[in-house]
């Protein structure tokens, strides 16, 4: 088998992944969004295991490559998360999304000084008025979803 066809099964998994955030960005409920959160991080941990499955007719070069590799993924806090809430889902049933509400928070750029506020008024939720030395930032963020922090129980002492 050619190391090409070898690593045929772990390239559809990354096809898997790839689909499932496509899928993502265009779903439309909380529910839709976290069933292909699930695809997407078993497809990703998947691949890594079918590229250690294909590459043990070459142990010998694979595995200082993949020692490397393993160290990030122990290292790297987002990588970290994305295997642990991989087992989370696999092997409990706590929720590995939750649903934030819509915001709307207001600050004045520019760090540490002097800022004065002349005059700022607020009706119904809704900025009027602002008049100060220095801008408002008004920033609106809409419903949305958000990864929350996980107990991986199949957690190893050395992850």
């Amino acid at each position: 088998m050619s190391d090409k066809a070898a690593l045929y099964h772990a390239k559809r998994e990354l096809v898997v992944a790839q689909k499932a955030i496509e899928r993502m960005t265009v779903s439309e409920s909380l529910e839709d969004v976290e069933d292909e959160w699930r695809i997407f991080i078993n497809a990703i941990e998947k691949c890594w295991i079918k590229v250690e499955r294909s590459c043990q007719h070459i142990r010998g070069s694979f595995q200082p490559w993949q020692g490397k590799y393993s160290n990030e993924r122990k290292k790297i806090a987002l990588l970290r998360y994305l295997k642990h809430s991989r087992n989370s889902d696999q092997h409990s049933i706590q929720e590995i999304m939750g649903e934030k509400n819509a915001s709307t928070s207001m600050y004045i750029e520019g760090g540490e000084g002097v800022t004065h506020i002349k005059h700022l008024e607020i009706q119904n939720g809704r900025l009027v008025e602002y008049r100060g030395n220095k801008p408002l930032i008004v920033e609106t963020l809409p419903n949305r979803v958000e990864l929350v922090p996980i107990k991986d129980s199949c957690r190893v002492p050395s992850d």
